[in-house]
């Protein structure tokens, strides 16, 4: 093995519109491995704080096809489809969370290939997770007492250098009736994308392999999202989902770089020119959704989303 990249995602959104998530990544080229482990808190009125935890010493356990745990200096990761849980501590931070997995609905991967024998494999692991426990991070502790939340996975064997996707477009939302991710990923010059958007509303679960963006801008010559928001659109068989997304506030903007806590220049110079430095913005949004079945629709007005996007 070359490369491999793997990512874990954790989020939470409040009702009171507190966003956190975590990251856990690993990175292998040839024999030397990378670690990373990132805590971000985004309140409404505060300036967010971003904290990444020593991984130091780290075993990895593998428990059944889909479910492992971690044991990392600052502690442990529990992670599967039906149920995930953090329990790491640092400097300034502390993380205990229980996520399980409600109605049992898992979304299709998105798998993009290009010829050769390097893929990358997005999946969330379900739609919904209530998430228990609590966050602290410099003093400020919220008490997550059964929040909506959100997990996924990414696989990437692409050295970065030669990665196929130069934009990525991503949301999650949830409301009482419905459950909603969409993920697209572009070539930066539109003659590939490769995409997927599910939804749950009640029973009726909707899953459409072709999601379009419009009303982006363009800056530098490079698709932005830095205005009030964009549409999307998914259409398969007799179903259609149409998203109106207005963006409220930045809730993080990031490089990966900036996460990895390296003291020498000359690394992380080197790390910038083989990663090409990738920056994304996530959002705080509101979204209008139609979801269209047989003739029949539904629409849900206002609902709160995170969305990103990502310049690769």
């Amino acid at each position: 093995m070359i490369y491999r990249l793997r990512k874990w995602y954790f989020d939470f959104l409040t009702p009171g519109l507190d966003y956190c998530f975590v990251y856990f990544a690993d990175v292998q080229i040839l024999t030397a491995k990378f670690r990373s482990l990132t805590v971000h808190l985004a309140r409404p009125g505060r300036v967010p704080t971003t904290k990444s935890l020593p991984v130091g010493h780290c075993h990895e356990e593998l428990h059944s096809e889909t479910d492992r745990s971690f044991r990392l200096s600052c502690g442990g990761l529990e992670l599967g489809e039906k149920s995930c849980a953090i329990d790491v501590s640092g400097p300034g931070c502390s993380v205990h969370l229980r996520y399980e997995g409600l109605r049992g609905f898992e979304g299709e991967p998105v798998v993009i290939r290009t010829g050769g024998r390097s893929k990358i494999v997005w999946r969330p692991l379900q739609m919904r997770y209530r998430v228990s426990g609590s966050v602290e991070i410099d003093g400020e502790a919220v008490e997550v007492p059964g929040f909506d939340g959100y997990v996924d996975y990414l696989e990437s064997s692409y050295l970065p250098p030669v990665l196929p996707v130069r934009t990525l477009h991503w949301g999650r939302l949830h409301h009482d009736g419905l459950d909603l991710v969409y993920m697209r990923a572009g070539d930066g010059t539109g003659s590939a994308a490769w995409s997927r958007l599910s939804a749950q509303a009640g029973d009726s679960v909707t899953e459409c392999n072709e999601l379009a963006i419009t009303n982006g801008h363009a800056q530098g010559g490079r698709e932005s999202l830095s205005s009030g928001g964009y549409e999307a659109e998914a259409v398969c068989g007799s179903g259609r989902v149409r998203v109106k997304v207005r963006h409220a506030a930045a809730v993080q903007e990031s490089s990966f770089i900036d996460h990895q806590n390296l003291k020498s220049g000359v690394v992380r110079y080197v790390l910038k020119k083989l990663t090409r430095d990738p920056r994304s913005t996530k959002w705080l949004s509101t979204a209008d959704v139609i979801l269209e079945r047989g003739g029949i629709g539904r629409v849900f007005t206002n609902v709160p989303l995170i969305d990103e996007f990502a310049l690769l």
